[in-house]
């Protein structure tokens, strides 16, 4: 009979967490497509995630989410491996693809938001960006893109949070149908005839009002599940 191997268990009223990132979509197809918008890439930049949650003490005293208050795990193993900044691949290619942002030891309870913030990075598609999106609409290439550095606020899925003690994998989903909703891209335009059509910041390709309504889509369009 072998024994357990006391690293792979979590501390007393702690949890074993994994936290992961991943694009997702009611397309079914490859690549996904979202009205005239078929999916190429997907990356994004972030940075400082933590998890906020109602200590296992407290909802044993029968705390709840109406009248408790959620703190951050910020001193904890898992916070401080999702802190650094990483670039993730979310979909290449056109297929979704899974990345981990952080693992370790979180304290055990109800798990209900997390906040992070996005964070620029450099890749082959030019300048620093947190957030990008390419693809093509009627077979002409597009470009979506953020510089933006703010702060982000991602409830979880369940309206009841998760409950978590011993193991847990938790899934951060930024959901592409939700980020693209009431975007007319027949109003898309190749202003400066380069060949793609760029939707980002400082009215690229004279695309800003399309640029606008992403954008304003995005904090509704991230939430987050307990596997």
């Amino acid at each position: 009979m072998s024994a357990c191997n006391d690293d792979d268990m979590p501390r007393h009223g702690f949890t074993r967490a994994e936290l992961h990132a991943t694009a997702s979509s009611t397309s079914g197809e490859t690549p996904i497509t979202v009205g005239d918008f078929s999916l190429e890439h997907f990356n994004i930049g972030i940075k400082d995630v933590e998890m906020m949650f109602l200590h296992h003490d407290a909802v044993a005293a029968g705390v709840t989410l109406e009248n408790g208050t959620l703190k951050p795990n910020t001193d904890s193993p898992l916070a401080k491996s999702s802190a650094p900044a990483k670039h993730l691949v979310l979909a290449n290619a056109g297929e979704v693809q899974e990345n981990a942002i952080g693992n370790g030891d979180t304290p055990s309870g109800i798990y209900n938001e997390i906040k992070f913030n996005w964070s620029k990075s450099v890749d082959s598609y030019g300048p620093a960006k947190s957030f990008f999106l390419s693809g093509t609409v009627n077979d002409k290439p597009v470009h979506i893109w953020m510089e933006s550095e703010d702060a982000v606020i991602v409830p979880a899925k369940s309206s009841a949070g998760y409950e978590i003690s011993g193991r847990a994998t938790f899934v951060l989903e930024f959901n592409l149908d939700r980020i693209l909703a009431n975007v007319n891209f027949n109003n898309a335009t190749d202003f400066d005839n380069d060949g793609i059509i760029e939707i980002g910041p400082n009215n690229a390709d004279a695309n800003g009002s399309i640029y606008n309504v992403i954008r304003n889509n995005i904090a509704a369009s991230v939430q987050f599940a307990k596997q």
